[in-house]
């Protein structure tokens, strides 16, 4: 259910500038700038990922479980090339990379799909919210934690989840 809310929220939203955390495959990055070319606003995705590959997966699923690439495979191989011009992947760290990001351009949307951690979750939406004004905000797998709920509550979102997908909106004040 996540990429059709991903893609109906920026449709909506129309951001000229939407910032990923977590790539992995590319299947909400193929989606993401699906929207974006469709909304015909130029818009622009920055995509943060610190890669799994398949040879490293130990069988385990913990905080930092996730999609794994396939041996061969590049961060983001879904995507097709028709969308990449409008793409920029950042490998690294996402504690370094998301503030240099947000320091160098405004941020209409954020789509967090990255580490499960609450203290990681939280510490990307709090980051984005002290720099930016509006903003969307799109959380994959909820369910791992209250990160997402807390932050949404905490500030003047409007939010709700659907299934196992948060999505919130900054609030006029």
């Amino acid at each position: 259910m996540e990429a059709p809310v991903l893609y109906a929220a920026l449709r909506t939203v129309r951001p000229e500038s939407v910032v990923e955390v977590g790539v992995a495959n590319g299947v909400s990055s193929y989606y993401i700038l699906a929207a974006l070319e469709r909304n015909g606003n130029g818009g622009t995705l920055t995509s943060i990922d610190l890669p799994k590959y398949e040879n490293d997966h130990t069988g385990e699923w913990d905080e930092s479980a996730g999609a794994w690439i396939p041996t061969g495979r590049d961060v983001g191989w879904i995507v097709p090339d028709e969308y990449r011009d409008r793409w920029e992947m950042q490998i690294g760290n996402m504690n370094d990379l998301l503030p240099v990001e947000l320091g160098s351009r405004g941020v209409d949307a954020l789509v967090y799909d990255g580490p499960k951690r609450y203290s990681v979750r939280k510490r990307a939406f709090d980051t984005v919210a002290a720099r930016v004004g509006g903003c969307l905000y799109f959380c994959d797998d909820i369910a791992w934690n209250v990160a997402f709920e807390r932050f949404a509550t905490e500030n003047p979102l409007r939010w709700d989840t659907y299934g196992n997908t948060g999505v919130a909106v900054t609030l006029e004040v």
